[in-house]
């Protein structure tokens, strides 16, 4: 056991000066030298840099969106939407959560065109519907009635009975909508 021992503590002392003397004090006197390099610098000029450098990141995270022209970003925007469409049509195709969130977003569109026809509140418009009052197909109503009725206090999805209301063909709202706008003030012919 001893033999064992003997030249391992003979290597750590070797390996200790070593370390010390080719690794430690070089590394040592960098720093210390950085130091004093840094240390030399005036006070009033390491505060401009560092003003100038906040300044310089400030307007980068600020002048991001103004990188894009204005005509490009609103295309960005567009077919962002269009896509997120796309995206939920496919969804839409493979599960009754898809049609849920689908029904949540073309629903939403009609709430939002009908009110804005109207002039009322969109609230208005959902009790409207719930009433039975709004001037739309009874398909439509449905639709629109089973996307309010899913969610529950607390903020749960409960797609129980409304299933079938929400298999309403995406081709029917769409065409309500285009309808809708141009039928309405200013809308194309």
């Amino acid at each position: 056991m001893g033999l064992v021992l003997l030249p391992v503590l003979i290597t750590a002392f070797a390996v200790e000066n070593f370390v010390r003397d080719v690794l430690a004090v070089p590394l040592l006197y960098a720093i210390w030298v950085a130091l004093l390099l840094f240390e030399s610098i005036p006070q009033s000029m390491l505060w401009a840099g560092l003003v100038l450098l906040a300044i310089v990141a400030a307007t980068r995270t600020l002048d991001r969106r103004k990188r894009l022209p204005r005509g490009r970003r609103d295309e960005t925007l567009a077919s962002r939407r269009v896509e997120t469409l796309a995206s939920l049509l496919r969804q839409a195709e493979g599960n009754i959560f898809g049609r849920w969130r689908l029904a949540q977003r073309l629903g939403g569109l009609v709430v939002e065109l009908i009110a804005d026809d109207e002039r009322v509140s969109q609230r208005e418009i959902h009790r409207r519907v719930e009433g039975g009052t709004l001037d739309i197909s009874p398909e439509l109503r449905a639709y629109l009635r089973a996307r309010l009725s899913t969610v529950r206090p607390g903020g749960r999805i409960s797609l129980g009975r409304t299933t079938e209301a929400l298999d309403l063909d995406p081709d029917e709202i769409v065409r309500f909508l285009e309808d809708r706008l141009r039928s309405a003030p200013g809308g194309t012919p």
